[in-house]
């Protein structure tokens, strides 16, 4: 009994040492950091939703100025911020080899769809998609799209040319977010919107809940233990959770109505095209292509997989 006491009595403090010790991962090593959050690090701004990603990367960046690199934290996880482009050249070219792999963050076994993304694949399955994507993403080929994103920008502009009017006030956030909106649409997903005529398009409206933040507290919290311990998060045959909690750590990151219909568009245009014959230069196109010169499982099951979800 006593012993038990002891224990529990130690659990906080050690707790605080560890995090104290953590915090203190960089300045041991002769880096420079700035001042982390206690238990959130530098992603504060991300869990209280006052930041978004794009800002506190700035603010990350910014913490320690004159430096080639400083380091982060993610939450408990030291992340060494590299700031001089040599560093970056000799890093993510010369000694690639090295640095292959991302750190798990979202896997195929708590995000089905999410981990599927480049970013979050490793070993053999990157390899496979790299070689899937990478012809994609050549000069020529984006140069191809050039006329899409171009119908888009007149479509953008003849909107306030139309309203006749010298002065025409604009929100410049909300119109191009819609801008970014219709081009993702035509040169990813093969289809034509016009978010500033018709505001409340159905793709606009899911693109918008799919990048919006978290939505709760449930979903921070799974967020923030994707963050901690990733491997907690991956469901086994040892592990057997209660089947709520079960569908709450395997439920994708993006939002379930979003992802069904995106998802849904892409099977459905793909049908469509190669049931008729159509060809558009769009990303649509172009991963047909490349699927045509790849048998692997990675593009035929997995496309399977998703659909199933």
């Amino acid at each position: 009994m006593l012993v038990t006491v002891t224990v529990i009595a130690l659990m906080p403090l050690l707790f605080y040492y560890f995090v104290v010790r953590t915090y203190t991962y960089w300045t041991d090593k002769g880096v420079k950091q700035g001042k982390p959050l206690w238990l959130f690090g530098d992603s504060w701004g991300i869990f209280f939703k006052l930041q978004n990603f794009s800002e506190m990367i700035q603010y990350v960046y910014s913490q320690c100025p004159g430096t080639r690199y400083s380091g982060i934290y993610q939450f408990l996880i030291p992340t060494l911020v590299i700031k001089d482009p040599d560093l970056i050249k000799q890093v993510t070219v010369k000694d690639f080899d090295h640095f292959v792999d991302h750190r798990t963050f979202i896997s195929e076994d708590t995000d089905p769809l999410g981990g599927k993304n480049l970013l979050f694949l490793k070993g053999q399955k990157w390899r496979e998609m790299r070689a899937i994507l990478s012809p994609s993403f050549t000069a020529s080929k984006m140069r191809s799209m050039f006329e899409l994103i171009s119908e888009c920008a007149e479509n953008f502009v003849q909107y306030f040319l139309d309203k006749n009017e010298d002065t025409v006030p604009m929100e410049v956030k909300d119109s191009c977010t819609r801008y970014a909106n219709d081009v993702i649409a035509t040169t990813a997903f093969g289809v034509k919107v016009d978010s500033m005529r018709e505001p409340d398009n159905e793709f606009y409206l899911m693109g918008k809940d799919m990048s919006s933040p978290l939505s709760g507290f449930l979903d921070n919290l799974k967020f923030f233990g994707y963050f901690i311990a990733p491997r907690l998060y991956k469901v086994s045959k040892r592990w057997k959770p209660p089947k709520a909690l079960k569908i709450y750590l395997k439920s994708s990151s993006l939002a379930p109505r979003s992802r069904t219909f995106f998802m849904d568009m892409v099977d459905r245009t793909i049908k469509i095209r190669e049931e008729q014959g159509i060809v558009r230069p769009d990303m649509i196109h172009l991963m047909m292509e490349a699927r045509k010169g790849i048998d692997t499982e990675l593009t035929f099951t997995q496309q399977s997989d998703m659909s199933k979800k």
